[in-house]
């Protein structure tokens, strides 16, 4: 524990050291650290140290909340960008799905943003917000972020699956891929293009190469990716792209967390007609503006 409290005050330098040790050392925080594969606990002269720690996660759970919050997370610099992070929040998440845990909340600054949406974590709070207001601390400066922990995921073979799943994929396409198909040398040709329009003769000398029709390609494809409809196509995906943009930006807002669920209408069962009466209510007012 006094390696392990050494370890989060030197990788994390910000944080007071009272302020860790206090965390650390609370009976109601639960820590668990990664040793290097040299260290033999059952030895009686093994007196630990900080050297001897990869990395180390320091939480507290909330039982009846179904949630825990991480204060402290941090890897050795001697072992940093090897994959002990991600093993290590692997190992956690693993030990909290047994505790019957559903969610990780933790405050996350700027440099560690990233590291947590590696792991699974989010900006957008999901979880009630009654179920941890009051309980867990602010931070100046800190983003709040969660991670939804799956009950029937096995997140000590997350590799495993991972592999699987892509093994899996590949076989699927190469079921179908005709990529493995090789075609003799082109000779030299003139596409007819007689009867073909100025702005689909890009398309209809792309579709007279020898093999482009056995690979699947059509003329309706080949128009999508060339002329005024490629034009068209992209300033459709442009706008879709800032749409959602705005939504995503949206959703992060703090006063989202209402909206971010659907409302359950066997619970509130008048809930349809008053929105439809709200709507005809707005409609009418931006109508006689």
């Amino acid at each position: 524990m006094v390696g392990l409290k050494t370890l989060f005050a030197r990788q994390l330098p910000k944080m007071p050291r009272d302020y860790i040790v206090r965390l650390v050392f609370d009976r109601r925080h639960t820590s668990l650290a990664i040793l290097d594969d040299r260290v033999d606990l059952e030895d009686p002269d093994y007196r630990g140290g900080d050297e001897d720690i990869i990395g180390g996660i320091c939480y507290r759970a909330y039982p009846d909340m179904k949630f825990a919050e991480i204060a402290f997370c941090a890897v050795s610099a001697n072992h940093q960008v090897k994959g002990y992070g991600t093993k290590l929040m692997n190992l956690v998440k693993a030990h909290a799905a047994k505790e019957r845990i559903e969610y990780f909340i933790t405050y996350a600054d700027n440099y560690a943003i990233g590291y947590f949406k590696k792991q699974g974590f989010s900006k957008s709070i999901s979880m009630p917000k009654m179920r941890y207001q009051g309980l867990i601390k602010d931070y100046d400066g800190g983003t709040p972020m969660e991670c939804y922990i799956h009950p029937s995921v096995d997140y000590k073979r997350t590799n495993e699956m991972i592999a699987a799943q892509r093994k899996f994929l590949l076989d699927q396409v190469r079921k179908k891929s005709r990529s493995h198909v090789s075609y003799p040398p082109l000779v030299a040709f003139k596409p007819d293009l007689a009867g073909v329009s100025r702005s689909n003769e890009g398309a209809a000398r792309a579709m007279a190469i020898p093999g482009v029709a056995q690979a699947g390609w059509t003329m309706a494809d080949l128009l999508l990716a060339t002329g005024p409809q490629k034009d068209a196509e992209r300033q459709k995906n442009q706008i879709k792209s800032d749409m959602l943009t705005i939504l995503r930006k949206i959703d992060e807002q703090q006063f989202a967390w209402p909206f971010r669920e659907p409302v359950d209408t066997t619970d509130v069962k008048d809930y349809l007609n008053v929105r439809i009466l709200i709507y005809h209510l707005i409609c009418n007012a931006i109508f006689w503006a």
